[in-house]
């Protein structure tokens, strides 16, 4: 795979940052970001055995590309909703019920509907 430049990356970030602000934008819906820091981010990393793997994912800019979509968020008024990581993949971070699992493994909020 051919490395990308810095500006290539920042591009990149923005275009997608863009794309998930415009979607939320268009349905009139919430952002939803966990709120996660560098110890997070390497506990996450910690059960991959490759070492070559870890740094890389580490180095991923994730917090770069959480920023993006929080700045673009703000420029086109979405908002945006900091939950707390734990049990976020069972409760839904709007209306605090359980989210339900299809066998498709897309979960819907058992109270609003959201997916």
């Amino acid at each position: 795979m051919e490395k990308l430049r810095e500006g290539e990356k920042r591009d990149y970030r923005m275009k997608t940052a863009n794309m998930i602000v415009r979607d939320a934008l268009r349905i009139r819906g919430v952002i939803a970001i966990e709120r996660i820091s560098g110890d997070d981010i390497r506990v996450m990393i910690a059960r991959y055995k490759n070492r070559r793997l870890r740094p890389r994912i580490y180095q991923s800019a994730l917090k770069g590309e959480l920023n993006a979509i929080i700045d673009k968020a703000r420029e086109y008024s979405v908002p945006v909703l900091m939950v707390d990581p734990r049990n976020t993949s069972k409760t839904c971070p709007l209306h605090r019920v359980t989210i339900e699992y299809g066998e498709d493994r897309i979960g819907i909020c058992s109270k609003g509907g959201e997916g």
